[in-house]
C-alpha cells in the first residue's frame, strides 16, 4: 500500500547545501541583530514569544526555499541542517546580546550601535569569551519579575525554552518542501493545482478511503458532483499535478477536514485526513469537471 501514497526518495543534491549556505550567510547576521534588539526593546512577554517563533519561521522558510531550489527530498537532512543553523544563529545572537547588555543594562561601557556590532565581531571569533560572559549574565540577570531579578537555573530554563520554541518553529516550516511530491522521472517538483473542491463528509469515510486505495473513486466523484449542504463541517480536496503532464506520473490528492469554529465562518480548523494519495489524471478531471487538464491524447 505504500506505493499508493507519495514517499520522498530521500535524495539531496549538492545545490541544496550551496543555496542554504548562501541564504544563511546573508540572512542570519541581519536576523540575529533584529531579533536581539526587538526582544530587548519590546517589554511584552507575548510579543516576545511571537517574535521568537517568527524568527524560527524565517529560518525554516530559508531552508524551505533552499530545499525547493536545491531539490532536497530528504527530511532528515533538512532537519539536521536546520538545527545546526539554529545553533549558529543562537551563537551569533549571543555575540550581539553580550555587548548590548553590558552597555545598555549594566552600564559598564557606553557603546553606539556600530560599536556593539564591532564588539559582536570580536566575540564571534572568541567562543570562550562568549561562554564566560553568558555565565556572568546568568549570574546577575537582565530582567525581573515583580522586582525580583531572574537569574541562575530559572533564567537558563527560559533560555532553553526560547531556543526550543525557535528551533521547533524552524523545523516545522522547513519540512513543507521536502515532503512535497517530486517527480524523479521529470526531475521537478509537482505543482499544487488551484482548484479546491469542498464536499460533505460521507457517513463512512474509512470505507471511502479504502475504495480509493483500491482504485475505486466513484464514491468521491459522486460526492464532488453533489451540492455541499453542511457549511460548518466538510471535506476539502486538493490536487497536485506533475511538472510535465505524462502518463508516467500520477496526480496526487489530499483531503482535509474543515471545521468552522465561529458563526462568521472566517475561522476554520483544518485536520489532514489523507495526504498525497495517488490518483489518475482522468479521475481528477472528472472531479473538478475540467477535462482540459488531461494529458495529450486524452480528451
Amino acid at each position: 500500500m505504500d506505493h499508493l501514497y507519495y514517499k520522498p526518495s530521500g535524495k539531496v543534491s549538492i545545490s541544496f547545501f550551496i543555496f542554504s549556505a548562501l541564504f544563511l550567510l546573508f540572512s542570519i547576521p541581519i536576523l540575529s541583530i533584529a531579533y536581539i534588539y526587538l526582544i530587548h526593546y519590546i517589554p511584552f512577554v507575548y510579543a516576545n514569544i511571537l517574535i521568537t517563533i517568527g524568527c524560527g519561521c524565517v529560518v525554516g522558510f530559508i531552508f524551505n526555499l533552499a530545499s525547493k531550489l536545491g531539490k532536497a527530498r530528504n527530511s532528515v537532512v533538512v532537519i539536521i541542517c536546520t538545527i545546526i543553523a539554529m545553533c549558529f544563529l543562537k551563537y551569533l545572537q549571543w555575540c550581539v546580546y553580550i555587548p548590548m547588555v553590558f552597555s545598555e543594562v549594566y552600564g559598564a561601557v557606553d557603546l553606539t550601535f556600530g560599536e556593539v556590532l564591532v564588539e559582536s565581531a570580536v566575540f564571534f571569533v572568541n567562543p570562550a569569551g562568549v561562554f564566560e560572559y553568558v555565565a556572568l549574565i546568568n549570574e546577575y540577570g537582565v530582567w525581573s519579575i515583580r522586582d525580583i531579578v531572574v537569574t541562575g537555573v530559572f533564567l537558563a530554563i527560559v533560555w532553553v525554552i526560547e531556543f526550543l520554541l525557535m528551533t521547533g518553529a524552524a523545523v516545522l516550516v522547513s519540512l513543507n518542501q521536502p515532503k512535497f511530491p517530486f517527480s524523479e522521472k521529470s526531475n521537478g517538483w509537482y505543482k499544487k493545482m488551484p482548484e479546491k473542491i469542498d464536499i460533505d463528509v460521507p457517513q463512512d469515510f474509512n470505507a471511502l478511503v479504502e475504495n480509493m486505495e483500491n482504485g475505486d473513486f466513484s464514491g468521491l466523484i459522486r460526492l464532488a458532483k453533489e451540492e455541499k449542504e453542511d457549511e460548518m463541517n466538510f471535506l476539502r480536496l486538493t490536487f497536485c499535478q506533475p511538472p510535465q503532464d505524462s502518463s508516467d506520473n500520477p496526480y496526487y490528492i489530499s483531503i482535509d477536514q474543515i471545521t468552522v469554529t465561529n458563526d462568521n465562518e472566517d475561522k476554520q480548523k483544518e485536520n489532514s485526513l489523507v495526504e498525497y494519495l495517488s490518483i489518475n489524471h482522468e479521475v481528477v478531471g472528472e472531479i473538478i469537471q475540467k477535462p482540459k487538464i488531461a494529458v495529450e491524447g486524452v480528451s
